[in-house]
């Protein structure tokens, strides 16, 4: 193989609108990436330099990076030089983005890399999150913290083939329905079942209630565990809240005791949660069963139903669900929760009013750390006037 060449010949930078665009550059960006890579800009600054082809005088990469110096009224714009021609030209431009897209990730590393990132960008937060397979505002029961290990299997034939049914019953909605669900696969093929409850110190009153009920209603084997610490005492010596892009709520009190209490159980394992279809990630895909970091094999059988055929399923089983949204709530999600909208906090004051109180206290005294504005600052200041 011949040595490659360096056809980078300078750098510098010039004023935006003395850059020349490609008349082929083929590349559409759509709003939301406009958005966040104005943010990026501007938390930032440049870090990378456009790329213009010297003989043509037309830019190869970092169009939109020209456009959004155009609209934020940038003087300068950093800029490498090549000398190629052009028909060289016009193979960067057809692969030097497919190449780079074709790159996969390590999605535990990609998790720890988010652990230290705050942003007060909601574009970046959602663009981070979706990368890292974590879905905003969904519930407990939905959250993809690993890659995935696919068989092209209907929800059923992993039953079939597990030595033992965990279903994670968080008590909302679409756990509800997994449950169910499992209880009568289960049933057909004669495998042992059983739900966990993870307790974090922040239900609401009649949650835990609620749940036992359901189980003893249904007959299955109730485990109800709990975090190594209190989820109100733990934020609140901190003194901030949870990371709105990685959700270290979800990691710490959710998953780590499931994953841990399901490493525990011998036998072929298959746990059950109620991930909705409109829920399904980058990572998550179209993907029913799914194997974890820690060999947890994961089921969300309602990733295999419609969106009219989850609506029915709601419809059929409304006696059954939690009374709380009857009451206005959205979710069974912990009430200090600070990602709610404003119809939960007014259930939450309708119906709990002390802890409606307790929640107040800690709005004044508690922050995102590292985060100056986001959506969520801005939904908390707007709801609770600090």
């Amino acid at each position: 193989m011949a040595k490659w060449k360096n056809r980078i010949i300078s750098s510098g930078v010039e004023a935006p609108d003395q850059l020349l665009a490609n008349p082929l550059n083929w590349r559409i960006h759509p709003e939301d990436q406009q958005t966040a890579l104005m943010d990026a800009l501007g938390e930032v600054g440049w870090v990378q330099e456009v790329i213009v082809n010297q003989r043509t005088g037309h830019l190869v990469d970092g169009h939109l990076r020209v456009v959004l110096a155009l609209r934020n009224d940038e003087t300068e714009v950093p800029v490498k030089y090549i000398d190629v021609s052009e028909e060289e030209e016009r193979l960067i431009l057809a692969t030097l983005d497919p190449i780079g897209a074709m790159a996969t990730q390590d999605t535990k590393i990609y998790l720890e890399l988010l652990e230290g990132i705050e942003t007060g960008s909601a574009a970046l937060q959602e663009l981070l999150a979706d990368m890292g397979g974590i879905e905003l505002g969904a519930d407990e029961d939905s959250k993809i913290e690993a890659e995935t290990g696919i068989e092209n299997k209907s929800a059923e034939a992993y039953i079939q083939q597990a030595d033992y049914v965990l279903v994670q019953f968080s008590g909302g909605k679409d756990s509800l329905l997994a449950l169910l669900w499992a209880c009568k696969a289960c049933a057909k093929y004669k495998k042992e079942i059983e739900a966990l409850f993870i307790e974090t110190g922040a239900e609401f009153p009649d949650l835990v209630p609620y749940i036992v009920k359901i189980c003893k209603q249904l007959g299955v084997r109730l485990q109800i565990r709990h975090p190594e610490l209190n989820i109100v005492q733990y934020y609140m010596d901190l003194g901030y809240w949870p990371n709105p892009i990685y959700r270290d709520c979800i990691h710490k009190f959710i998953n780590t005791p499931v994953n841990d209490y399901v490493a525990g159980l011998s036998g072929e394992v298959i746990c059950v949660r109620g991930g909705r279809p409109d829920q399904k990630t980058m990572i998550s895909k179209s993907n029913t069963y799914q194997e974890l970091d820690g060999g947890i094999k994961l089921l969300n059988p309602l990733f295999d139903l419609t969106k009219e055929e989850y609506t029915e399923e709601l419809i059929a089983r409304q006696d059954m669900m939690w009374d709380g949204y009857e009451k206005g709530f959205c979710r069974t999600a912990c009430w200090m929760c600070p990602f709610q909208t404003a119809k939960q906090w007014d259930a939450l004051k309708l119906s709990y009013p002390l802890l409606w109180n307790c929640m107040d206290d800690m709005v004044s005294t508690m922050h995102f750390n590292k985060l100056k504005t986001s959506g969520y600052i801005n939904s908390i200041n707007k709801y609770w006037g600090s």
